[in-house]
């Protein structure tokens, strides 16, 4: 059924864990939340104040830069990112203008047609307190770059190896605003059949942990309502156990709710 779990570890897989680095997803999160200040994007040095999707499209404020930095870095490494723009049409988000999704894709050496995709998700938007901190500080370190600090290192190492399905890594915006990027991606059919999308991982909020319990929320819903979902939850615990365990395994815990308020919802809504 694909979620099969190896015996031994995979020598590849263990090869792509052994080469991600801390210093680099760290460096990932100061640059995208401001707390580093002057990187370069594109020649020219700049600050990133600000993920507010409101200041960031069509031209971005001059600390609301997060989609130029995310396409500069995976033009480093050799990716062509796509910008997906959507409208409140599409989203029923209320939204000033239209806003964009990035959007990399790795093409499947088998699935040659790209309707097996497995698809890496988060959201790189963020909130403050009022507009006007919106406007000029929402830093969203954790919620959620520091999940997408991870997508920038699969993006970094995924390169140099070949996949036999399509994958595809994207980065939403709108989050905050209610779903609106994840929400358009999945109603917008005729670019994204949701028949292709064959397995959706979200990754959002993996850094924070507020009551220091050491625990990770591995959202998957319930076997009779999705039972897909359950089984990528399992492959998740088998592989924590065979490359590691990174995780304390016990600290896994998997919520059997629909928990609805972050961008696998609009997934689970598609089937």
């Amino acid at each position: 059924d694909g979620f099969a779990s190896p015996f031994v570890a995979n020598p590849l897989v263990t090869q792509i864990v052994n080469a991600t680095s801390q210093a680099a997803w760290f460096q990932d999160v100061r640059d995208m939340s401001g707390d580093a200040t002057n990187i370069i994007i594109g020649g020219v040095a700049r600050t990133i104040a600000t993920r507010w999707s409101n200041v960031m499209f069509p031209t971005p404020a001059a600390n609301a830069y997060a989609s130029e930095y995310i396409l500069e870095k995976g033009a480093n490494w050799g990716y062509t990112g796509v910008r997906d723009p959507y409208t409140t049409a599409d989203s029923g988000c209320s939204q000033n203008t239209t806003w964009q999704n990035m959007v990399f894709t790795l093409p499947g050496q088998v699935d040659f047609g790209q309707h097996q995709q497995v698809i890496f998700v988060t959201h790189y938007d963020s909130l403050s307190y009022n507009s006007t901190e919106n406007a000029n500080y929402a830093p969203g370190a954790d919620d959620a770059i520091s999940g997408g600090s991870a997508l920038f290192e699969a993006l970094r190492l995924f390169r140099n190896y070949g996949f036999k399905n399509t994958v595809k890594i994207i980065f939403f915006s709108g989050e905050e605003e209610g779903l609106c990027g994840s929400i358009a991606y999945t109603r917008q059919t005729a670019a994204h059949p949701t028949a292709d999308m064959w397995r959706v991982v979200n990754m959002d909020q993996t850094a924070y942990d507020g009551n220091k319990n050491g625990v990770m929320n591995d959202y998957n819903w319930d076997a009779v309502s999705s039972p897909g979902s359950v089984a990528l939850g399992q492959s998740f615990v088998d592989a924590n156990a065979d490359y590691g365990p990174i995780i304390t395994p016990a600290n896994i815990f998997r919520p059997t709710n629909k928990m609805c308020q972050t961008d696998h919802c609009p997934f689970w809504n598609v089937g």
